[in-house]
């Protein structure tokens, strides 16, 4: 993240994309001016630590006179808080939130934050009757994606084209990055979502990253709270939903919906071993329209005992893509009609499997990590198929699992142990 910004970036904020919209007006959304937090003594287990509070004073002039803000820092997960709000490495946003977060490595780290609107002085609860709320500068690096999940909202808005992603599910609404960082300063509003929430005294925000790498990253998040023009305002071709998993034997069932869709040629269901390199695995026809649409599709191809990441691809008459969140999900189930024997493996190992039909297959061998690191093509008989793993010596110690697969369907898993 940049630590320096020279732009305040400016919207208007749209609470409900899909339908029944309300807004706030310019005149009654209160712009926050967040400086200098002070630690409340005795909170949490000190300050930086789950439960500890901070009070922003006079953030804003509104009625009454003048208001507090109350942070509590409910949650760390995966993750440290080193700062919680950096205007000396950031001093073009000085009035915004700008906690400074580090995410473990190969993990899902965030620290979840509970913004809290008082009388001056007091921990009495003040109502605003419109919270504009815009988190800027959301980009990521290799192998690392910073994320923002705001709570009990509507929708968020974000700018056309954009460099973000945003899903809905149940009460959460997300954006997460999805190139790898600005050149420079990143004032631009392709890295921009805006939040709005109205006649509410709180708003529960998390900030933090996807970091798939073997490091530890500290990422710099800014928040701005301030009524923003409507210039950027637009209609996005869709709007993705809830992108749920139900996993068993027989596959993974993906369900989704869409609040709105217009001007769509197609979906693309994706799926990845590794949450990076993903491949296609059917396309469905768009309903294009404006209501709540279900979709659902089963994948009777998940990799047994390893992580299998999904994402939904949608396609624009012009080409365009837009993706949805990404979700993951780990199956474990058995087959007793592929044999990987001698095992362990020392040199040479080889498959068994009785097809009930000839026909042309993939063995697909994928490492702990979920990463496919082979694929053969294989001509089966009817009958019992013996064939080789072809450059199993050269595997490192481990244990790997071999995929046989026709299409998308999987005739056979096994387990490969590598001495």
């Amino acid at each position: 993240m940049k630590k320096n910004f020279t732009l305040f970036l400016a919207f208007t904020f749209l609470v409900n994309l899909a339908a029944h919209a309300q807004t706030c007006a310019a005149t009654t959304a209160p712009t926050l001016i967040l400086k200098n937090p002070v630690y409340i003594t005795g909170t949490g287990t000190g300050a930086g630590t789950v439960n500890a509070q901070y009070r922003f004073s006079n953030v804003t002039s509104l009625t009454p006179a003048t208001t507090d803000v109350i942070v509590t820092l409910t949650a760390l997960v995966n993750a440290q808080l080193t700062n919680i709000d950096d205007d000396a490495s950031n001093p073009g946003t000085a009035n915004n939130f700008q906690p400074v977060v580090t995410s473990n490595a190969n993990a899902n780290g965030y620290a979840l934050f509970d913004f809290k609107f008082v009388a001056s002085g007091t921990t009495t609860s003040f109502i605003q009757t419109c919270i504009n709320f815009t988190a800027v500068d959301i980009d990521g690096a290799a192998g690392l994606k910073e994320k923002v999940s705001v709570f009990d909202v509507s929708g968020g808005q974000l700018s056309n084209p954009t460099n973000l992603v945003l899903s809905k599910n149940g009460n959460e609404t997300s954006i997460i990055a999805n190139n790898t960082g600005c050149n420079g300063i990143c004032t631009n509003p392709e890295n921009v979502c805006n939040f709005g929430k109205v006649n509410s005294s709180n708003i529960v925000f998390s900030f933090g990253s996807d970091n798939t790498t073997n490091a530890a990253f500290t990422r710099y998040g800014s928040f701005q709270f301030a009524p923003y023009f409507a210039a950027l305002l637009v209609t996005f071709p869709v709007q993705f939903g809830t992108l749920q998993i139900v996993s068993g034997n027989n596959g993974n069932i993906l369900n989704w919906n869409t609040y709105t869709e217009s001007a769509l040629q197609k979906f693309v269901v994706e799926r990845s071993f590794d949450g990076i390199n993903f491949e296609a695995v059917t396309v469905l026809a768009p309903k294009n329209n404006n209501h709540d649409n279900q979709y659902s599709f089963t994948d009777n191809m998940p990799a047994n005992g390893a992580k299998t990441y999904y994402r939904i691809k949608a396609v624009e008459l012009n080409g365009k893509e837009i993706f949805s969140a990404i979700v993951k999900t780990q199956v474990f189930h058995s087959t007793n009609n592929l044999v990987v024997y001698p095992n362990p493996v020392k040199t040479q190992g080889f498959i068994s499997y009785t097809a009930k039909e000839s026909g042309t297959a993939q063995v697909k061998i994928i490492a702990a990590s979920g990463a496919i690191l082979k694929t053969s093509p294989i001509q089966l008989f009817k009958g019992v198929n013996v064939f080789p793993v072809n450059q199993a010596e050269k595997l490192t110690a481990g244990t790997y699992m071999v995929i046989l697969s026709k299409a998308n369907t999987v005739l056979g898993i096994g387990k490969l142990i590598k001495q």
